[in-house]
């Protein structure tokens, strides 16, 4: 059996002295020893160590703040976590519901994950593309059209868009080929 001692990389050099006296070295003046024999320095009390956090830490008002693989609170980003997205605030607090990053709208489930694809938010319908940000104007979800409107709540009936008339069903999907009430659809949805 042999046994194997290591040493801070920054020594300038390292002595054995025997097998009963294992290592001593020499730093810039300062003689170090692991035996109670010789020139000694005395140390500081090693500090406590603590163990750095790392994934969800939940606060004492029930918000939830993330730690990355480092220990670094992630703050005003966007984390990746076991392939869902969350948004961790300013703060570091996971956000939930609505949130305005730079003019483009998202939404995050109470559980923070953030949500893609149509949502029911108080009974008005949103279409959120899969990067999460909240679609307006036309939408074109697995070929049916949707009118969404500024605020991007999902448009039904009768929309005008830029002079042209356009009619949506009860579901928001755009009509086209048909007529409605009398007036003709082309197959682009538009008033004939």
């Amino acid at each position: 059996m042999t046994k194997i001692y290591t040493c801070d990389s920054s020594l300038d050099s390292i002595s054995i002295y025997d097998e009963n006296n294992l290592v001593a070295w020499e730093n810039n003046g300062d003689i170090y020893t692991t035996v109670n024999e010789g020139s000694t320095k005395a140390e500081a009390p090693a500090a406590a160590t603590t163990t750095a956090k790392i994934g969800w830490s939940q606060l004492a008002d029930g918000t939830w703040n993330f730690y990355d693989a480092t220990g670094t609170k992630v703050v005003n980003n966007w984390a990746n976590i076991a392939g869902v997205w969350y948004y961790l605030k300013a703060d570091g607090v996971m956000a939930t519901g609505w949130v305005n990053l730079n003019g483009t709208w998202y939404f995050l489930a109470s559980s923070g994950a953030m949500k893609t694809g149509w949502i029911n938010d108080n009974g008005t319908w949103y279409f959120l593309a899969s990067s999460g940000a909240m679609k307006t104007g036309w939408a074109n979800d697995n070929g049916t059209w949707y009118y969404l409107d500024t605020s991007g709540a999902m448009q039904t009936g009768w929309v005008n868009d830029n002079g042209t008339w356009y009619y949506l069903y009860s579901n928001g999907s755009m009509a086209a080929n048909t007529k409605i009430n009398g007036y003709k659809l082309s197959s682009s949805g538009a008033l004939i």
